[in-house]
């Protein structure tokens, strides 16, 4: 390593932070940086414990599985300045364990311990030009796949944020640990790695460095007209198990093999058989086979052995699996929470782990795991789907070598799928398109998703990835992102380029940047030309993950890399276009030295055909026609509150200043089994607040009136249907009920009424549960877009309908909300209002686990003795 690689690596005013408990590698970098005439280096070192502390001056330990830990470490730094400028992760170590607890640990210090460590550089941004290193050390095969799967998250990780350098890289070593490893020499190739951008997925065999390449296509499965040997992996009779076999991928496989060979298939999913899953049920068991489905959690591992004792219990064996159950949850890692994330993980990670356990000593013909091509190109806002697929991935190598060792049977294989036509994974329209025209790949036709499996199952891989659409586009964008794409990703993370381009003077006025921004804005939301304003946030303007996506596709020919999270970090064009003359200033140069035009082709926000009007989010009062700024009548009115069944009462409650708290009644629920008055038993599902003030006969409905069954009636939330009645009583008394039902005489209204719902609670569904539970079937309908609509619906209002939360200040936000739509000429008038009912316990519960309540059952807002508040309806 040379002095200009050193310095390279490290920065003046920089850290390195190494995660590291075995302390090797601090001071084998501190040995190349004196080398190199760097004496000035700060290395902090941070190992793991129970919780964050400051051990000594460069050294902290935290807890790898407390996210909070992560924040305290980046605060600490923040408060001594010193700014993370390469970070090197080298806690993952030990070897993989099917144990659940076990693999827990190692994912803590493995993927989400990269998600804390990459977030809270988002949120601090302070991921500029910062040179991440997860390493991980294995023997000569795969054996580890809870690391080796983090090569997915990282993909997606430089996707995301490409102001930061990423690698991935794996050391082989003959025992698969660090022992015996040469520290001094790994250093120096290490900080060679932030000086060579030509793959981020790297792997050192010995002193050899190897990076993933693409060598083509092996075979075009969709033109095999051959017929397949279906017989090497289906026989007649045979036992096979598909997870999520109701969901979309699962439904096609399931039919397929119920059509090629008549077998007995088990399907499993995490719920119970709705309408629907009865009806696909219905539908595949008369195509002639025995079809079971047995509600089963494959991420639980006593539900796994379950799922199997029962299988073989039942039809005396099991022949094959295939594995398709998946959750997503897209976000960006910005946005992502840790929970959010183990969710992805669960069935993928521990499904698989669990499905192999629990059939370790089973005579299978298959084990096939359904992935995604996420795994293997990364996806923006998919980081942890991304690792839960590559985790199938390796997986399949791992238990493919155990089959070598006898010590598992049957075919294994992990197929990364691209998107079906009909698969579960629902994409936007939008997304497909754009998809296409960057890849090449189109979704797959269910004929021809079936013949690549076909083929997958021929080939000896143990892991295949399955693409359809152009082929000479696919190869174009596989072959761009395993060589040159992979430097361009990175292309601002420590390069001169980038260094010399924000020395640079700036000779373009702010103004004008902006105003390039204004344009592209403007026409993406389709907004008057010059409406938009510089401090209003894109979230106002109704920004979603398509229009994201279009902006960075136009901006990227003058902004090449830019971070996908950019307008999640900043927020408005004022903030934008700052952090672009800062830090992408030769390239604003280059821009306007062009003669830039901001409109030409400049995405266009999309207009829907078929009859449906697109309708663009903007901020209240900006850019629609308004009416004449003159007050808003209120013409009707009702309302029911605690010991007050209609407003006439209410006011005489509040005269005379009558006391309307009580103890919970017995029609809502008997308190007395979930009260202490000791506020620490909360963790022991206790509520220690007995108080609230109740709407009385909140259960009491005139269901013939609204001309609803009383089934119908009976599932309905109460909460709709007391907004029901009120909103009949509000007509009634504004006087123009009979004119809404009137339609045909000359005074008719009701075309442009709006309706707008403050709700915040939502625990009728916790009732239809307890009651299933003790055997009175009851499935709730408690939607709160549910309680504006049907209003609409009823009175046939055709102005806007919509729920509003805001929590304490929901109906407030309604009435405001209604008001705006009336002066943005949305509609003529508007029913306003909020409802709120407590139906079940676990709202007590929830506010208890907090400390929102007072045990007294007294407000004092803002004052002396305030020790809570009281729930009210």
């Amino acid at each position: 390593i040379n002095d200009f690689t050193a310095r390279k690596a490290y920065k003046p005013g920089e850290c390195v932070l190494i995660f590291d408990d075995n302390d090797r590698m601090k001071p084998a970098l501190a040995n190349y940086f004196t080398q190199n005439g760097i004496t000035d280096a700060t290395l902090i070192s941070v190992i793991k414990g129970t919780g964050f502390c400051r051990l000594q001056e460069g050294c902290y330990t935290i807890n790898p599985a407390i996210g909070e830990d992560y924040a305290l470490l980046f605060d600490s730094l923040a408060e001594k300045q010193l700014c993370p400028g390469v970070i090197i992760h080298l806690w993952s170590r030990g070897d993989f364990s099917t144990h659940n607890g076990a693999l827990k640990e190692q994912l803590d210090i493995s993927v989400f311990s990269m998600f804390c460590i990459i977030q809270n550089l988002m949120e601090r941004r302070i991921s500029d030009n910062v040179r991440i290193a997860y390493l991980y050390f294995c023997g000569n095969t795969s054996e580890k796949p809870q690391f080796e799967a983090v090569r997915g998250f990282i993909k997606t990780a430089a996707l995301e944020n490409t102001k930061s350098a990423y690698k991935f890289i794996e050391i082989q070593t003959p025992t698969g640990g660090l022992e015996g490893a040469d520290m001094n020499w790994l250093a120096g190739a290490l900080l060679r790695e932030f000086d060579n951008y030509d793959a981020i997925e790297i792997r050192y065999k010995g002193y050899l460095r190897q990076v993933m390449r693409y060598t083509g296509r092996v075979h075009d499965a969709a033109g095999n007209e051959r017929m397949h040997n279906r017989t090497r992996y289906l026989k007649e009779g045979g036992v096979y198990l598909i997870t999520g076999g109701l969901g979309g991928l699962g439904l096609i496989f399931a039919e397929y093999f119920l059509r090629v060979e008549k077998i007995r298939l088990v399907l499993t999913g995490h719920t119970e058989l709705d309408e629907m899953k009865k009806n696909k049920l219905e539908y595949l068991r008369k195509l002639g086979s025995d079809v079971v489905y047995i509600k089963s959690d494959v991420s639980d591992y006593q539900q796994t052995r379950s799922l199997i004792d029962y299988i073989k219990e039942n039809f005396g064996e099991i022949d094959g699996i295939i594995h398709s159950a998946g959750v997503i949850c897209d976000g960006y890692i910005l946005k992502k929470t840790g929970q959010s994330l183990y969710e992805v993980l669960a069935p993928k990670v521990f499904g698989t782990v669990n499905l192999d356990e629990a059939t370790k000593e089973e005579n299978l013909d298959f084990f096939v795991m359904f992935s995604s091509i996420a795994s293997t190109f990364g996806n923006a806002g998919q980081s942890d789907y991304s690792y839960a697929n590559a985790f199938m991935d390796s997986f399949a190598q791992t238990r493919e070598e155990l089959r070598k060792q006898n010590r598992r049977r049957g075919k294994t294989l992990s197929i990364s799928w691209s998107y079906w036509q009909d698969g579960g994974m629902r994409i936007l329209p939008g997304e497909v398109e754009m998809f296409t025209r960057q890849t090449g790949i189109t979704p797959f036709p269910k004929d021809d998703g079936i013949k690549a499996f076909e083929r997958c199952m021929e080939l000896d891989n143990s892991h295949c990835v399955a693409v359809y659409g152009n082929g000479i586009d696919i190869d174009r964008f596989v072959d761009g992102y395993f060589t040159a794409d992979a430097g361009q990703m990175q292309r601002n993370a420590g390069m001169e380029e980038a260094a010399i381009a924000s020395e640079a003077d700036n000779d373009v006025p702010a103004g004008m940047l902006r105003g390039y921004l204004r344009t592209v804005f403007e026409k993406l939301f389709g907004l008057k030309e010059g409406s938009m304003e510089e401090g209003v946030t894109f979230e106002e303007y109704g920004i979603d993950s398509i229009l994201i996506k279009k902006f960075n596709s136009h901006i990227e020919g003058a902004f090449p890399s830019l971070p996908k999270t950019l307008l999640f970090e900043y927020s408005n064009i004022k903030e934008l276009g700052d952090y672009l003359l800062e830090n992408r200033t030769g390239e604003v140069e280059k821009l306007f030295a062009a003669g830039v035009n901001p409109g030409k082709n400049a995405p266009e926000a999309e207009v829907i055909e078929n009859n449906i009007k697109t309708v663009y989010a903007v901020p209240v009062g900006k850019d629609m026609p308004a009416k004449a700024d003159c007050g808003i009548a209120v013409i009707g009115m009702s309302g029911r509150y605690p010991m007050s069944d209609n407003l006439e009462e209410f006011w005489e409650n509040i005269r005379s200043g009558k006391d309307c708290i009580t103890e919970i009644p017995q029609s809502r629920w008997d308190y007395t089994r979930y009260y202490h008055s000791d506020s620490s038993k909360v963790k022991e599902g206790k509520i220690y607040c007995k108080w609230g003030g109740f709407i009385n006969d909140a259960d009491k409905f005139d269901a013939a009136l609204f001309k609803i069954s009383p089934r119908e009636a009976e599932a309905m939330d109460p909460q709709e249907r007391l907004f029901l009645q009120t909103a009949w009583e509000t007509l009634e008394d504004s006087g123009y009920l009979g004119r809404i039902f009137n339609r045909t005489s000359s005074n008719n209204v009701g075309s442009d009424i709006g309706v707008f719902v403050g709700v915040t609670t939502n625990s009728y569904q916790y009732v239809g549960m307890d009651m299933c539970n003790r055997g009175e079937v009851l499935i709730p309908f408690a939607n709160p877009w549910s309680i504006a609509n049907r209003v609409s619906f009823f009175f046939g209002l055709n102005g806007p309908s919509m729920p509003v939360d805001t929590a304490c200040s929901s109906s407030l936000s309604a009435i405001y909300m209604a008001c705006e739509s009336i002066k943005r000429g949305e509609c003529s008038m508007a029913i306003a209002g909020g409802v709120n009912l407590y139906l079940h316990p676990f709202k007590y519960l929830q506010m208890c686990s907090v400390r929102m309540l007072s045990p007294r059952g007294r407000c004092f807002s803002f004052g002396e003795g305030a020790d809570g508040f009281v729930p009210g309806e």
